[in-house]
């Protein structure tokens, strides 16, 4: 398996690292990315002096080289094999040709902000690659500590594209994972509803009971899988928007991850799209696992 991690010259990307570690995917091998501008910001190229432009590529190349040999030592503590490798380039696309080039299966970042003058890896960073990686991306926000009890959300519509993403998810073989929170999210249009109303007899007369069971069933499929990989499992129905039902079940699982695919077309023709990781990954407070099968 292996793993691009982007790192910065101002340690945001360390929650990211830690995070990667936590989640004890088997047989990992990360590389450690620094990725520099090779253009001196908020100065015109046509207006800038070939010294100045030198000085300026050796002083951040210089940085981005002492953090990646931080970075190592960093990575080393938290039991990950790990290279380094720094690139000239726009972060988001410098990591992405690295991915491509690598064939690699997950990205790690930190959508964390330190200031003005910081990190390149900040939310701008994050959205482009929730948009435009094609690996799995994993986005740190905060930090996560490393012996309290790991508990995840893995959220599914349970679209034929969500058992992809659970199958690919399977296969990483996150050991370091102990509970996953399966949570269907979903709602009716009012063209569903009526459709539904004309049918009452046949639902037994209860519309949210049936669909809540029907939605129950195809949990339990689910967690019937985690389980045979490992894991410990709990299931629930949550009707909401999509966003608002993912947010309140990571309150109430206290999980410090939210797994989730990046589109596919939903059950009771729920459109579970890539809108929703995209709002997740930039808009929300806590760590999210993009899977991309």
């Amino acid at each position: 398996m292996k793993a691009i991690v982007g790192v910065d010259a101002h340690e945001a990307y360390k929650p990211a690292l830690c995070l990667l570690a936590r989640l004890g995917i088997s047989s990992l091998a990360a590389t450690l990315l620094n990725v520099v501008s090779p253009v001196m910001p908020f100065i015109p190229p046509e207006a800038s002096d070939a010294e100045l432009q030198a000085d300026y590529l050796k002083v951040v190349e210089n940085a981005g080289l002492r953090a990646l040999d931080e970075a190592i030592d960093e990575a080393c503590s938290r039991d990950l094999h790990a290279r380094s490798k720094l690139v000239f380039g726009s972060p988001a696309n410098g990591i992405m040709e690295e991915v491509i080039g690598q064939h690699a299966d997950i990205v790690a970042v930190a959508a964390t902000h330190h200031g003005t003058w910081s990190s390149s890896f900040l939310g701008s960073v994050s959205r482009a690659l929730a948009i435009g990686c094609p690996a799995s991306l994993l986005v740190a926000k905060g930090n996560t500590p490393r012996t309290k009890p790991f508990r995840v959300v893995f959220a599914t519509d349970h679209s034929p594209f969500s058992e992809r993403c659970l199958e690919k998810f399977i296969s990483f073989k996150a050991k370091g994972i102990e509970e996953i929170h399966v949570v269907s999210v979903y709602s009716l249009s009012d063209t569903q509803a009526e459709v539904l109303a004309r049918n009452l007899p046949a639902l037994g007369g209860d519309v949210d009971r049936w669909l809540e069971e029907q939605i129950e069933t195809k949990n339990e499929e689910v967690c019937a899988k985690l389980r045979a990989a490992g894991y410990q499992t709990t299931s629930r129905a949550v009707r909401a928007a999509p966003n608002d039902g993912i947010r309140q079940a990571m309150q109430e699982t206290n999980a410090g991850l939210l797994i989730v695919g990046s589109h596919g077309k939903g059950f009771i023709a729920r459109t579970f799209i890539g809108s929703v990781s995209l709002h997740q990954v930039v808009a929300e407070p806590y760590p999210v696992l993009v899977i991309r099968p």
